[in-house]
C-alpha cells in the first residue's frame, strides 16, 4: 500500500483541518487525516487495525499558510447556536482563577456558546476534532465566573464525533512527560505548565485510553493524576496497566490539579 496515494483525496485540507474517512486498512470509518506543519497525519483509531500512524503527503501549503486555531465546530445534538471566541474578561477569568493562559493559539481551547455556558472542545493526538463538552460556569472559588449559564442545562454535556475516543490531548512543549487528569480545565492548568496534558472526562480508563497514549510516545513518563478524592480508582487503574508502560507515576493531590494556588506545589504532588 502506498500511503500517499491513499491520502491524495485530503490533500485539500488546510493547515489545522481535519477529515474523517475510511482506513485504506480496515475499511472501518475510524481514519483520521490531519493538516499539520504542511503535512499530513493520520491515524486509524480502531484498535484491531494494523496501520501504524505517522506523517504523510506534501509541503505545498507549508509556509504559505500560518497555523490558526481550528475552527469552530458546527452545533451538536440538542445544542443550538455557534461558538463563539472568549472576550477579555473570560481570559482573564481563566488566569486569575485557575493559572491558564488563553492568549495567542492557547485560545482554541475554550469557546463559549449563545447560552451563556463554555465550550470546550475535544481534540485528539494529531488535533483531530473529537468532539465538544459544554460545561455550566459553575466553579466556586475567586474570582467569581463572569459567566451566568443555562441553569435549567445538565452541569456537563458531551458530544462526541461517531466513535471517537472520549478523552482530549492538550499538547505542549514536553512531550516525554503526559499528566492524565479528570477534567479539561485540569489539563488546561497542567498544558500552561509546559507538560502534555490528557483529559479523561472522568475517572473511567479504558483500553482505548491505553492505546491513545501508548500511540502518543510508548516511552513518555505516565503521571496518573486523578482528583484527591478518586485516589483509590487510581490506585485500581494503576494496578491493571502501569505494566504496559515504560514509566507509570501515581500521584496523591491533595485537591484537583485546577485548584493549586502554586505551580511549583502543584509539579511537587505530580512528581515532576
Amino acid at each position: 500500500m502506498n500511503i500517499n496515494i491513499e491520502l491524495l483525496d485530503y490533500n485539500d485540507l488546510q493547515e489545522g483541518q481535519t477529515r474523517q474517512g475510511n482506513c485504506p486498512v480496515c475499511g472501518k470509518r475510524k481514519f483520521y487525516v490531519t493538516r499539520k506543519q504542511g503535512k499530513l497525519a493520520y491515524i486509524c483509531h480502531r484498535a484491531s487495525c494494523g496501520l501504524d500512524p505517522g506523517y504523510a503527503g506534501d509541503d505545498r501549503y507549508a509556509g504559505a499558510v500560518i497555523r490558526s486555531t481550528p475552527a469552530n465546530l458546527p452545533p451538536r445534538k440538542r445544542w443550538d447556536g455557534c461558538f463563539f471566541p472568549c472576550t477579555e474578561e473570560d481570559v482573564s477569568y481563566f488566569d486569575e482563577r485557575f493559572g491558564i493562559n488563553l492568549y495567542g493559539d492557547r485560545g482554541y481551547w475554550v469557546r463559549m456558546t449563545e447560552g451563556d455556558c463554555y465550550a470546550f472542545p475535544l481534540y485528539g493526538i494529531y488535533d483531530e476534532d473529537r468532539g465538544v463538552v459544554i460545561r455550566q460556569p459553575t466553579w466556586g472559588g475567586y474570582p467569581p465566573c463572569p459567566r451566568e449559564g443555562d441553569g435549567g442545562k445538565a452541569k456537563s454535556l458531551t458530544f462526541l464525533e461517531g466513535d471517537a475516543i472520549k478523552a482530549g490531548w492538550y499538547h505542549a512543549k514536553d512531550k516525554d512527560t503526559v499528566v492524565v487528569v479528570e477534567d479539561q480545565v485540569s489539563a488546561m492548568r497542567i498544558a500552561s505548565m509546559g507538560y502534555t496534558a490528557y483529559a479523561l472526562l472522568g475517572t473511567y480508563f479504558s483500553d482505548d485510553n491505553y492505546r491513545d497514549l501508548i500511540q502518543f510516545n510508548p516511552n513518555a513518563s505516565i503521571h496518573l493524576a486523578l482528583d484527591a478524592d478518586a485516589y483509590d480508582k487510581a490506585i485500581k487503574i494503576t494496578r491493571k496497566y502501569r505494566g504496559g508502560f515504560k514509566y507509570w507515576i501515581l500521584c496523591n493531590l491533595s485537591r484537583d490539579p485546577k485548584d493549586y494556588n502554586l505551580n511549583e506545589e502543584l509539579e511537587k504532588d505530580l512528581r515532576i
